[in-house]
């Protein structure tokens, strides 16, 4: 224990010497730095929440499921690792683990080895996975992982169409609308919104893209349509392989904006005689990636054709 020479238990910044005592025991009660016995036990459900001391979870296979490791330092060169099957990668911070450049590190779990060798960065990045996916493949990350709802924690702009004809755009219209509405009713104001045509570089850099119509209407969903794993056409919804066909199929689903993939689309696709949003508040229960609904008839509850999250490849 470190005695302060005087009775503050915050320090006493009027005796230098007191002062630097204090300071010195409260560095003591942080993760440890030097060889031997750091420990770190941690567990989430989501990459942005996966991180602790010197431990980040990179990646996990299925989003949602409990993913959860232990890394234990038993010597300077020596990391022990028990993890659930739905880790696939880990990021280690080695600088705070007193490592030192070309020093050799070796980590195991209960079956094999996953590193051995001198590590090339200050950062270890290690696979956990046997099966790792391409390294071309867009992955969830901290950042940009979804669910919907997690588009309105940051800056976003809602994207307003300016094409279509007849039908095409007073549904558009009608999705701008309930969206609209939606937000003043919960938020007590309009949320941000351009049109298509006006939204410029700084926009695809600072903000997530909230985008509302369809390819036909909206002249920005239609400049990436082709990247996104989803058709949209009047008469139906195809994602994932499965096609729900009919004008009164609607679809929303958040994705990484292929222009900035360290922001997120949310695609909005109204039912041609919907009114309001499937959900009441996108932005607190949209705990999902996508949902596709079909609007029924008489003022029932809409009826939901399919809904869930990608996986760590946003597939």
């Amino acid at each position: 224990m470190v005695r302060l020479s005087c009775r503050s238990v915050s320090g006493c910044r009027r005796h230098k010497k007191c002062y630097r005592r204090f300071d010195a025991s409260r560095i003591a009660l942080e993760p440890p730095t030097l060889p031997g016995g750091a420990k770190v036990e941690l567990y989430t459900r989501q990459l942005k929440y996966g991180s602790k001391d010197w431990l980040t979870i990179a990646r996990i296979g299925r989003p949602f499921a409990p993913a959860s490791i232990v890394l234990d330092k038993e010597r300077v060169n020596e990391l022990k690792v028990s993890h659930s099957d739905n880790v696939e990668e880990v990021l280690i911070d080695l600088s705070r683990l007193g490592w030192g450049r070309g020093q050799r590190i070796r980590v195991t779990d209960s079956t094999r080895t996953l590193f051995d060798g001198v590590p090339g960065e200050v950062v270890l990045r290690l696979g956990i996975s046997q099966h790792p996916s391409a390294e071309q493949a867009i992955r969830k990350t901290a950042t940009v992982e979804g669910p919907a709802n997690h588009v309105f924690s940051d800056r976003f702009l809602l994207v307003e169409p300016t094409g279509g004809e007849g039908k095409e755009r007073a549904r558009a219209r009608r999705g701008v609308a309930a969206f609209q509405g939606a937000w003043e009713r919960d938020f007590f104001g309009r949320a941000p919104a351009k049109a298509d045509r006006a939204v410029d570089a700084a926009d695809v850099r600072d903000a997530h893209l909230v985008l509302l119509g369809s390819p036909d209407s909206n002249s920005y969903w239609r400049t990436i349509a082709e990247k996104l794993p989803v058709k949209v056409t009047p008469n139906g919804i195809t994602l994932r392989g499965r096609t729900h066909l009919g004008e009164e199929v609607g679809l929303l689903m958040v994705y990484p904006n292929p222009r900035n993939p360290r922001r997120y689309i949310l695609l909005l696709h109204m039912p041609a005689s919907a009114e309001l949003l499937p959900v009441e508040n996108v932005a607190i229960q949209g705990w999902f990636d996508y949902l596709v609904w079909r609007e029924m008839p008489g003022g029932k509850n809409p009826e939901t054709l399919d809904a869930g999250t990608f996986d760590g490849d946003w597939h």
